[in-house]
């Protein structure tokens, strides 16, 4: 196996010691496309790395799973967001959360409304997750000034009038 594809995961965002449904039809597809998907609890997201950058993928079906992802997203998913650490992915048949516009702007948060094709959720995953992936080493900012090769034109045509 490539180095290349075993870097490549998702975090499950899990509610219950259970798995949903949900995660083993997400998984099935994500790895045709090379994708881990791995289950985990939201006491456990907070001993992961804090420099890296992790693609999570939230469902929300039951009235109680709406509850405690809404709970989660007031302790810890916000400042999370906000610093860059968690793309979330909200799948939810609930409306989707109020979060600050920079959060759009950045691409921190996504939401896809329930009921969906599960095919079509897992390609909208993978498209983001490696356009994100694509875009961590980009400089965001312009190109300088390059004021020297203006002098360099200078001298030429000072050079070619004697």
């Amino acid at each position: 196996m490539e180095e290349n594809q075993s870097l490549n995961y998702m975090l499950y965002l899990q509610y219950d010691q259970d798995l949903d449904r949900s995660y083993f039809l997400l998984s099935a597809i994500l790895r045709q496309l090379n994708i881990s998907l791995i289950p985990i609890q939201m006491e456990e997201v907070k001993l992961l790395e804090k420099n890296k950058r992790y693609h999570a993928i939230m469902v929300r079906k039951k009235y109680n799973d709406a509850v405690k992802a809404l709970e989660w997203k007031k302790r810890f998913l916000d400042s999370a967001m906000l610093s860059g650490r968690i793309v979330l992915h909200d799948i939810s048949s609930f409306s989707e959360f109020s979060i600050p516009a920079n959060l759009e702007k950045k691409g921190a948060y996504f939401f896809t409304g329930l009921p969906v094709d599960y095919k079509k959720v897992a390609m909208d995953l993978v498209v983001n997750f490696y356009n994100d992936k694509n875009n961590t080493d980009m400089w965001p900012g312009g190109k300088r000034a390059k004021l020297f090769e203006a002098d360099k034109i200078k001298t030429v045509k000072l050079v070619s009038n004697q």
